[in-house]
């Protein structure tokens, strides 16, 4: 099921085993929509591509931007196989507020996401297309909540790729519009 991965075959070897390493840690885990977890990341993966970003580091991150979330890899393993700036922009997108209710984590969390370099905003944008994708359809109580604070994030991320981002605005009003219908 590799329905979401692209790699042209001069890829780098580095985004070609972040592909394989993401599908290994996420064996087991699901998404809302039924599908094997590791669909969403390359799916992530494949929205850069789209938009023309073939930074291998940017791949390799957004193949692994949930890895110290949902799996238990050692970042030692991610930097000595990928690098030290792989591993720098999987560490800028990973969620790192622990303390205090839901939205005041998510506030913490999106202001520290404004200050991170462009290239991982464009990882965050990514992200956010791939999660409002089917968030209405799978968990619409869950949306109420989340898609406002997808929107508070997005409006600080003004460093990221603006392709991207644009593309994550759009996805972002079109869940909104799903939920105003339904």
């Amino acid at each position: 099921m590799n329905a979401f991965l692209i790699l042209r075959p001069s890829a780098h070897p580095m985004v070609a085993q972040a592909a394989i390493d993401c599908e290994k840690f996420h064996d087991g885990q699901f998404r809302k929509d039924g599908l094997p977890y590791w669909t969403h990341p390359r799916e992530v993966a494949e929205l850069l591509i789209r938009c023309g970003i073939e930074d291998p580091d940017m791949l390799v991150a957004a193949y692994g931007h949930d890895w110290f979330e949902d799996t238990n890899i050692d970042p030692d393993y991610v930097q000595d196989t990928y690098g030290k700036r792989a591993l720098d922009l999987i560490w800028y997108v990973t969620d790192a507020e622990f303390e205090g209710n839901r939205a005041t984590r998510k506030k913490a969390q999106a202001e520290r996401l404004w200050n991170v370099p462009g290239d991982a905003q464009t990882i965050k944008c990514a992200d956010l297309i791939s999660n409002t994708r089917t968030i209405v359809q799978c968990q619409p109580g869950f949306a109420k909540v989340y898609l406002p604070e997808k929107r508070y994030v997005l409006d600080g991320l003004t460093r990221a790729d603006p392709v991207v981002r644009a593309w994550a605005y759009r996805s972002l009003g079109e869940a909104e519009a799903a939920l105003a219908r339904s």
